[in-house]
């Protein structure tokens, strides 16, 4: 469903939001790559590689606090916990490139002066190295918008309430400069592409050629982009973004798709605000947007597509599954993305898949059952000594619905906290590999999340069967 540019945004239901969509988002499937619980991602590299974002980690000790919002970069699959730089408190990001650069901004506790940063992930993959990047002559703040392939990181550098927002464009071989000094505008640059098409809230034009600046046409009536944040851009200079309504109180946020000809697309129809979190994840060369809406992750498939949650999008092998953002593409069409499974959200990414037809295998029926073992004397009380157990049961069979002997199942226990209980399975003559888990009492519900399942000539179909599942143990 498009809307025309000259017309306010169309009151709609929620029930719309999941209906609307266009052939070609209803033509995609996709399934679930875990990786990892208690945490959140905010970007990706355009392999799907990298991964940056925060974790919640588990207690160290008896009675100790778990530790929250832990800055950290995922590679291949491993966790490391980023490095803060001195005298700041926390970290944005804004892109990961091909390179395996990650940019961000290091912001103190008050969150008027930053510090650009890059961490660079080391070519084996067994850490990353920090860059601090410094400010303008004359400025005490640096806040990097992105990064594009060839490594160059635009952004502002500015002094709070003393000094004004000049653009700047860093590079390793040319350093901190200023971004009028090579012919552009000084307008604020609020995202830029791999390929280094730059986004400022009224000028699109490709970094280092001054004369490729081209004007964005004025906002459709009703609309206000100015105090958006962070724009997504693609390469040919169409962006995706959210912009608010006019309306003098309680303004809602709603996703737009703007092209590069100079016409504008609302894409979102369910408006977020102060009671639900949105913003836009990305934007890929053909104009298909992620992002999240009324705290739902969605899609709207490129050039013209409007928005389908993500959650539609899931193979119906993970039933009960459900998709609270979209933040992040990579170039093979996977989607970073917060789900939940169970009942807690995680750190995932979705992949775009299509049914096997031949030589497949799937998971028949996934059974999960669990219980809390209480002490003796102390029933319904959650002491050290209670227990939580929980088994497993997964069923693989063949197209025609007959056992697979000898298949490996790999999965994962997950409560509601921190357990990530990884297991190694063969199945039996029956086509049956059950896991045990066993663990501290009253953490939530006990979900059982299938990664893989293989065995030599055969593909497993994650399009179909059953992958997920989960319990509240009594």
């Amino acid at each position: 469903m498009k809307v025309a540019i000259n017309v306010l945004a169309m009151s709609l239901t929620v029930a719309g939001l999941l209906t609307a969509t266009t052939m070609s988002a209803r033509a995609q499937t996709y399934a679930l790559d875990f990786v990892s619980t208690a945490a959140g991602g905010t970007v990706m590299d355009p392999a799907g590689n990298i991964i940056a974002g925060s974790a919640t980690l588990a207690p160290t000790c008896t009675g100790c606090p778990p530790t929250f919002s832990v800055p950290s970069l995922w590679v291949g699959g491993k966790r490391f916990t980023l490095t803060v730089p001195a005298n700041r408190a926390y970290l944005t990001f804004a892109g990961i490139n091909a390179q395996g650069w990650l940019v961000g901004t290091a912001w103190d506790f008050s969150s008027t002066v930053g510090t650009a940063t890059i961490w660079k992930v080391r070519p084996d993959q067994t850490g990353f190295d920090m860059l601090e990047l410094p400010t303008l002559p004359g400025r005490a703040s640096a806040s990097a918008a992105g990064i594009d392939n060839q490594g160059r990181v635009v952004g502002v550098s500015n002094t709070w309430f003393t000094a004004p927002d000049e653009a700047f464009v860093w590079t390793q071989a040319g350093g901190m400069v200023s971004l009028t000094s090579l012919g552009h505008s000084g307008e604020k640059p609020l995202g830029i592409s791999p390929g280094g098409t730059v986004a400022t809230a009224s000028f699109t034009y490709l970094l280092g050629q001054p004369s490729t600046v081209q004007p964005v046409a004025p906002s459709p009536p009703g609309w206000n982009r100015n105090s958006i944040g962070w724009v997504q851009v693609n390469d040919r200079g169409d962006r995706a973004f959210t912009m608010l309504t006019t309306a003098p109180s309680n303004p809602l946020a709603y996703m737009f798709r703007y092209k590069a000809v100079g016409t504008w697309q609302q894409i979102g129809f369910g408006g977020s605000g102060m009671m639900s979190s949105g913003g836009v994840g990305a934007i890929d060369p053909a104009g298909t947007v992620v992002g999240t809406e009324l705290s739902q992750g969605i899609r709207a498939a490129g050039p013209d597509g409007t928005a389908v949650t993500l959650t539609s999008l899931l193979s119906p092998a993970y039933a009960g599954a459900f998709v609270n953002s979209g933040n992040d593409l990579a170039t093979d069409g996977a989607i970073l993305a917060s789900t939940n499974i169970g009942r807690s959200s995680r750190l995932t990414r979705m992949v775009p898949v299509q049914p096997c037809v031949s030589n497949c295998l799937r998971v028949g029926s996934l059974v999960v059952t669990g219980k809390i073992v209480y002490e003796p004397r102390k029933p319904g009380q959650c002491t050290a000594k209670a227990k939580t157990t929980a088994s497993a049961q997964i069923k693989v069979v063949d197209p025609s619905g007959q056992p697979v002997r000898g298949a490996v199942v790999n999965g994962r226990f997950l409560d509601d906290y921190y357990l990530d209980g990884k297991v190694s399975l063969t199945t039996n003559l029956q086509g049956v590999a059950t896991a045990q888990h066993s663990g501290p009492a009253c953490v939530g519900a006990i979900a059982f999340f299938v990664d893989s399942v293989s065995k030599p000539g055969l593909t497993l179909d994650r399009s179909t069967g059953t992958l997920t599942s989960f319990v509240i143990p009594q």
